[in-house]
């Protein structure tokens, strides 16, 4: 039988969270080098396989205004 007894939920949670917020900010830098050596957006959603409104979401400075 498989135990579980010492299994904390909360802390496989927050240890996924931290995981998704450190990949996403990699990500920012990732694409913020791109765009400061002239890459445009277009040509890094192509690059990355993303969307532009995934871009946006990582980088809130492009959203129009």
């Amino acid at each position: 039988m498989i135990s579980i007894e010492n299994y904390d939920v909360q802390a496989v949670r927050r240890e996924a969270d931290q995981q998704r917020d450190e990949a996403q900010r990699r990500l920012s830098i990732a694409i913020k080098t791109l765009l400061d050596k002239g890459s445009t957006v277009m040509e890094i959603t192509e690059k990355m396989g993303m969307t532009e409104d995934e871009i946006i979401a990582l980088l809130p400075e492009l959203s129009p205004a």
